[in-house]
């Protein structure tokens, strides 16, 4: 998100920024395959074609929030540094993943005001990078040193995986129409980013055997999705609505513009943004071992930016 920078306000110990490093560094590590064997004879141009735009889209940046409450959840729960790292590494993958291929479905040519990855190497190199950021975040998983659960940790990954599809997916069906039902673009926002936002703490939760928490996850990331997207929904509003192309129907002010009765737009964009946040604050900080308490601060710090 453009307009908010809350990154300052995380807790960044010495132990965060070590463990931001190594994340950051085995994302890059898990980007380069084995190459023994290929049939390919010319085989590095092509490989390297791949590389270069997925190490061009990190390079551009990002708040790697995920990680950040990744290594957050991590400490809190007693997790080791080697795990964490696994665990960080493939959230931000899929995440990343994500951001690719919603730009080339949205047809958007910057993110973080540079040229994405589509832009500049193709669409086809566009898809194929985010399929590699996916196929490397299941590798990152293949290193956690909990053997008997990584089948667990799969399989929650997919859970939220398929989830942003099926979001995504109902975002693409409206993309042509003005959306009026402002409890459906919560429901596609939740599927779409709630899901990611939720899955590092997901994933430490399994590694910390703790199982019985993960029914507690909904009600801390899902308003904390709505009230992000809100936020970004201001900043995009003009370029939004004067856009021939880009999809409208899903920013909360032109959803609101619909809803007959409903008080000026933008400031009731902003009350929903803030009471999601608040919501979202209370149940992190019920969650065990201090575990949501980043993320609680975090809410409280973005309604203080509506």
């Amino acid at each position: 998100m453009g307009n908010v920078s809350p990154s300052h306000h995380m807790n960044h110990t010495g132990s965060l920024n070590t463990l931001s490093e190594l994340i950051e560094n085995r994302m890059y590590e898990l980007l380069v395959p084995e190459t023994s064997g290929s049939p390919i004879s010319n085989q590095k141009t092509y490989q390297s074609i791949a590389i270069d735009a997925a190490a061009y889209h990190l390079r551009t940046g990002g708040q790697r929030m995920r990680s950040k409450l990744c290594i957050q959840a991590g400490l809190s729960l007693g997790l080791s540094s080697e795990n964490i790292v696994s665990l960080g590494a493939a959230c931000e993958l899929i995440h990343n993943a994500s951001l690719i291929h919603d730009d080339i479905q949205d047809r958007d040519e910057y993110r973080r005001g540079k040229k994405t990855v589509w832009a500049i190497y193709g669409q086809g190199v566009g898809i194929c990078t985010g399929d590699l950021f996916i196929s490397a975040a299941y590798l990152s998983l293949s290193n956690i040193d909990q053997r008997e659960i990584i089948g667990k940790l799969i399989k929650k990954t997919h859970d939220r995986i398929a989830t942003v599809i099926y979001g995504q997916c109902a975002d693409l069906a409206l993309k042509d129409q003005l959306l009026n039902d402002i409890n459906l673009y919560q429901q596609i926002v939740i599927a779409k980013s709630g899901a990611l936002i939720g899955l590092p703490l997901e994933l430490c939760l399994i590694s910390a055997h703790m199982p019985e928490w993960l029914p507690h996850i909904a009600s801390v990331v899902e308003p904390f999705s709505i009230g992000y997207q809100i936020l970004d929904d201001l900043k995009d509003l003009e370029e939004d609505a004067k856009s021939d192309t880009k999809q409208q129907s899903l920013n909360a002010i032109l959803v609101l513009e619909q809803v007959k009765g409903s008080q000026n737009k933008i400031d009731a964009a902003k009350q929903l943004a803030v009471q999601k946040f608040h919501e979202s604050a209370i149940s992190a900080n019920l969650l065990p071992q201090n575990l949501g308490g980043q993320l609680a601060d975090l809410a409280f710090y973005l309604a203080d930016q509506v």
